[in-house]
């Protein structure tokens, strides 16, 4: 019963069908619940989500000194809400789970999204968008989804449990989050996890005759896998963007417009660049304007970190880095060390794009920094309880 409340809570922290009522609240109240036990809450990486919520509030008060969007318009904004997805590390102990129990509705919830992502795109059933952006639908949809990265989480769990041993349960879960993956269709994602994987076999694993053997069979299955018609199709696409010039050393590209303008225009003085212009509110006439400029193709979003760190603050962005960092470095459990290599592809990831800040994501980081706090290794033992 409590994997299944903690699975329910966990679906409307990530969000997956959207921002709503219930998810607003949990949200504020684990803002409520991190301010009240924190002075005596000893996390393993309690000291750069303190910075990085103190910097946030230094970047609210800016913008309401600098654009008037006031703290309430701040506070219930979307973006701001999604951050607050961070501080269910705060509020898991509560729930008096072990590790593994964690890990599987976690792994649970990740299955869900799964099939709620491949069941709209297929069959435009709109589980997530509306049904207006459906009606033109076909396979060239490059769809978001709140809490996406948990694709990327499940394909390393089972890439990492088929170097071990041959599961079918994990070969259909690699090839499902595969097939989300590649119908995201983000060049620099693929590329990403391409790396990731090499890097975590030659690393995580000791070479052995056998896990060779595992690895030509999971080699093979990635061909196949991309003799699937959707995904030639995709790649196909990624080609085609990748010729006509979308990337950067095309000047009309259009990240490269929005990187002139964030980066050169957006901050008006010293104090913009250093505390943020301010994280946009839909609620206000600042976020309003900020939307206009989305609409004319200008997304500070989709320039990932460099993006955040305008409208955040360079101090804030710092903090990701330094706990998403101490998390790829920190020892863990053989077992969960795909946890690690999961911020380290968040990373890399959110260079060009927002991936470690989409919607759904900062409470995808707050459950993995949990199992990694309570897995690290700690002088010659590892942790494994609640911390």
């Amino acid at each position: 019963m409590k994997q299944f409340i903690f699975y329910t809570f966990m679906i409307f922290q990530i969000q997956p069908f959207g921002l709503s009522f219930i998810s607003k609240t949990l949200a504020l109240g684990s803002l409520i619940i991190a301010i009240l036990i924190e002075p005596n809450f000893k996390s393993y990486f309690r000291k750069p989500i303190a910075y990085f919520f103190l910097f946030c509030m230094l970047n609210m008060i800016w913008c309401f000194i600098n654009k008037g969007q006031t703290p309430v318009q701040y506070i219930m904004g979307g973006e701001f809400l999604n951050m607050l997805g961070l501080l269910v590390l705060f509020t898991i102990p509560i729930f008096r789970l072990k590790n593994s129990e964690i890990e599987n509705v976690i792994f649970a919830v990740g299955i869900t999204c799964i099939i709620i992502y491949l069941t709209q795109y297929f069959l435009h059933i709109p589980l997530f968008k509306s049904e207006e952006n459906l009606q033109d639908a076909d396979l060239s949809m490059r769809v978001r989804m709140n809490g996406q990265c948990l694709f990327v989480l499940l394909y390393l769990k089972s890439f990492d449990n088929l170097l071990d041993k041959f599961s079918f349960k994990d070969v259909v879960v690699l090839v499902a989050s595969l097939l989300c993956i590649f119908i995201i269709g983000f060049r620099s994602h693929i590329a990403t996890i391409a790396v990731i994987s090499f890097i975590f076999f030659f690393k995580k694993k000791k070479v052995t005759m056998l896990r060779l053997f595992y690895s030509v069979l999971l080699g093979l299955l990635l061909i196949g896998i991309s003799q699937i018609e959707i995904v030639q199709y995709k790649i196909d696409q990624m080609i085609e963007r990748n010729e006509r010039g979308d990337n950067f050393d095309n000047k009309d590209y259009v990240r490269y417009r929005s990187f002139d303008f964030y980066v050169n225009e957006f901050p008006k003085n010293i104090g913009d660049r250093i505390f943020g212009v301010g994280l946009p509110s839909s609620k206000s006439s600042y976020g309003m304007y900020v939307q206009r400029l989305k609409n004319v193709g200008l997304i500070w979003a989709d320039l990932g970190l460099i993006g955040l760190s305008v409208v955040l603050g360079f101090p804030a962005v710092l903090c990701i880095i330094w706990y998403g960092l101490k998390a790829f470095f920190t020892t863990v459990e053989s077992r969960y060390s795909y946890l690690c290599y999961w911020f380290l592809f968040m990373l890399i990831a959110s260079l060009i794009t927002r991936e470690i800040f989409r919607m759904g994501a900062f409470a995808v980081q707050g459950f993995v920094l949990y199992l990694i706090a309570n897995c690290r290794r700690h002088g010659d033992r590892f942790l494994f309880q609640n911390i």
